[in-house]
């Protein structure tokens, strides 16, 4: 279960030992290749914070869903959480949803 928070997001940024991924204004492409970039970036992102010995990685998508592509970053970010794709790499009881971000806490490398 991870930990729902509805406080101001930018107190997140404060935790120790962040990587950051900003998908605000992501450009380039059309709307499938943005989809695909958003997987690709996240998941690789998860295994690189976990191979550094990061302790968190915090994706940011902004909280307006007025802009087509902005909730469909957000929804591709969060479905990755709960998928089975990211077991491997965060624990899910220690990550944060927010609705401006997410913040996945990163299990350590064995």
């Amino acid at each position: 279960m991870v930990i729902k928070f509805d406080g101001d997001w930018t107190i997140l940024r404060n935790m120790s030992n962040m990587h950051y991924v900003d998908f605000n204004g992501l450009e380039g492409g059309n709307y499938h290749e943005k989809l695909v970039t958003v997987h690709a970036v996240v998941m690789q992102a998860l295994k690189d914070a976990q191979a550094k010995g990061v302790d968190y990685v915090m994706f940011t998508y902004g909280d307006s869903t007025s802009e087509r592509f902005m909730g469909t970053a957000r929804s591709i970010v969060r479905a990755i959480m709960i998928s089975k794709e990211s077991a491997p790499f965060i624990i899910k009881k220690r990550s944060i949803q927010h609705r401006s971000g997410y913040v996945a806490a990163i299990k350590p490398k064995n």
